[in-house]
């Protein structure tokens, strides 16, 4: 079978990305023609049809004219159509597997795909089919005003960047996709890897005949260094790995760390909320925690691996988080804020430990009860590990996919 995977990026930039890539080495394992279409990018992975990519684009670097072409990108690109037509001609996917294809590539792809009459199955990696900013948050709270349909309010609350404009875009270019159907009248399944998500997407509207919940999956055996062996003595600290950004709750984190000062926590990533972080770090002041950077690959994993445990504080709907499968895979227990697909993950008391989204005290509490708690740990990270690599095993995942792709 041949499969055309889209997504706007074709570089490891997120959890998406990740995903995506382990997907398509999970497809090429079992004989499948895989190819990927995105845009252009020095980042990208190596791609049969990179040369027939779209230009890549920063809407942050734009002058006053490049922000008008870009809106034009955002709401219809028909040179990314144009781009994808001459691929499709020549790959002739059976299938076509969409990611994030929003803004930078936009929706102008799908009727291209859908004219040729070949099959669409859509996973669904945020919120950015039922909201205009894509998670479910704004103002520093939870937000699903838009569930309705009513897009407006994503002007009224700035939503997208905290911009008036930015926030009109979004709305005109929700408004617009939603009246024209252009997903749902074209993509055959859309898949949800949350049961949270799965009922987000029925408030919304979504038939539940269009909607499959498929968990993520994991390659555990590549997430574990070498030198890992489970039960080993972990290191003295604490961890959180991922985007470092406002929705995760991460403020919340640093004034708990200033109430259980006998820990240490190490911030392992980056993003647009380190600046902030950093402030808060001295005005606290904090001596307890250290920004590692961004790590990947067997450094990552291996300072994973030896953490005591891993915190995910996150307060918006954490659509799945995958860092804590990660985490539990590596016999890793965690603490995380009970919100989004974050239930679905963790065992409370059994892998890892849940508080209330946004209670500094509740997860300082959380964080005190297993730094000072061995055994507890042991026992978690021991039952996470097992559970974590049966569950979201690759095969069970593979079938599920393939189910969705020989649909007739």
């Amino acid at each position: 079978m041949r499969i055309l995977l889209i997504n706007k990026y074709a570089y490891l930039k997120s959890g998406t990305e990740r995903y995506l890539f382990n997907l398509k080495a999970l497809l090429e394992k079992h004989d499948h023609e895989a190819e990927l279409f995105a845009m252009q990018d020095p980042q990208n992975e190596a791609s049969r049809y990179a040369a027939a990519f779209p230009p890549a684009i920063d809407f942050y670097k734009t002058g006053a004219w490049g922000k008008v072409q870009a809106a034009g990108r955002v709401i219809w690109y028909c040179e990314a159509a144009r781009r994808l037509a001459a691929v499709l001609d020549d790959f002739r996917p059976d299938v076509v597997h969409l990611f994030n294809i929003y803004h930078q590539l936009s929706p102008a792809l799908i009727p291209e795909i859908a004219r040729r009459g070949i099959p669409i199955v859509h996973t669904l990696n945020d919120y950015k089919l039922i909201c205009p900013n894509y998670l479910l948050y704004t103002e520093n709270a939870p937000c699903t005003r838009c569930l309705s349909g009513r897009y407006h309010h994503a002007i009224r609350h700035r939503c997208l960047h905290n911009s008036l404009a930015w926030s009109a875009l979004a709305t005109v270019e929700m408004t617009l996709h939603k009246t024209w159907q252009v997903y749902e009248k074209h993509v055959r399944t859309f898949v949800a890897p949350s049961h949270f998500l799965h009922q987000k997407l029925l408030e919304a509207g979504i038939p539940a005949t269009q909607i499959r919940h498929i968990p993520y999956f994991l390659n555990a055996d590549d997430l574990t260094p070498s030198s890992y062996h489970p039960g080993a003595p972990s290191s003295p600290y604490l961890a959180y790995f991922g985007r470092l950004s406002p929705e995760k709750g991460l403020e919340t984190l640093l004034r708990a760390m200033a109430l259980v000062p006998e820990a240490q926590l190490w911030l392992i990533g980056d993003g647009p909320l380190r600046p902030r972080l950093d402030t808060l770090v001295s005005a606290l002041p904090l001596a307890n925690v250290r920004f590692t950077g961004y790590l990947r690959g067997a450094t990552l994993w291996s300072t994973v691996a030896q953490a005591q445990f891993t915190v995910l504080p996150a307060e918006w709907y954490e659509l799945f988080g995958q860092t804590i499968i990660e985490s539990l895979a590596l016999g890793v227990p965690v603490i995380a804020s009970a919100t989004g697909g974050i239930p679905e993950l963790i065992r409370q008391g059994e892998t890892g430990l849940l508080f209330p989204p946004g209670d500094v005290v509740a997860c300082a509490d959380a964080i005190r009860f297993l730094w000072h708690n061995s055994l507890t740990r042991q026992e978690m990270g021991e039952r996470g590990r097992g559970w974590a690599r049966t569950t979201f095993a690759p095969e069970p995942h593979y079938q599920a996919i393939l189910s969705l792709y020989n649909l007739d």
